[in-house]
């Protein structure tokens, strides 16, 4: 029902009906994730096979707080695994910095503990760093370190230590300010 959903707005996306449309999925997926943390029977792979098309779905909304929140609700019922959607979500997420940089960070973070493979992160390494310096430069890191000192040891603890100059760089500015 939920990718009917979603294929209807995608269809209807320039129409007069989008906000309709949009405000039913919205009003959908608050339902689903209710529901989802209500039964504790379960599987991840069950939770993920229901809900894992909102990556999609997120790539094409527009920004807004509601949206990554949901975001947030997904990664944490499916352990962080968003599918193919993981491959451009670090691309979205540079635009919801403005809108709230910890939210950003959370979704980082979740994905960092979710059980995906090494070469993804290894590909957008890359991202995440541009991200934490683009937060670094708009917003006082400082409000963040808890944030980032949880993304620091997630990404030690998947063996990036190649990477270790650039988390280097983050704890010695915490350690400034």
């Amino acid at each position: 029902m939920m990718f009917f959903t979603y294929k209807i707005y995608i269809d209807n996306k320039e129409s007069s009906e989008k906000e309709k449309i949009l405000k039913r999925i919205i009003y959908l997926w608050d339902y689903v994730l209710e529901y989802l943390k209500q039964k504790k029977i379960l599987t991840v792979n069950e939770i993920y096979d229901e809900i894992h098309w909102f990556g999609n779905l997120f790539q094409k909304m527009e920004v807004k707080q509601k949206y990554i929140d949901i975001l947030i609700q997904v990664l944490e019922l499916t352990n962080g695994n968003l599918g193919n959607s993981t491959n451009f979500i670090f691309d979205i997420l540079i635009k919801y910095i403005e809108l709230n940089p910890k939210s950003v960070l959370d979704v980082i973070a979740n994905l960092l503990k979710g059980n995906v493979s090494y070469w993804l992160f290894q590909k957008n390494i890359n991202e995440i760093i541009k991200i934490v310096k683009l937060i670094n430069e708009k917003y006082n890191i400082q409000d963040f370190n808890r944030e980032i000192f949880n993304i620091e040891e997630l990404l030690t603890d998947r063996g990036f230590y190649e990477f270790y100059d650039f988390i280097n760089t983050i704890d010695n500015h915490l350690l400034d300010n």
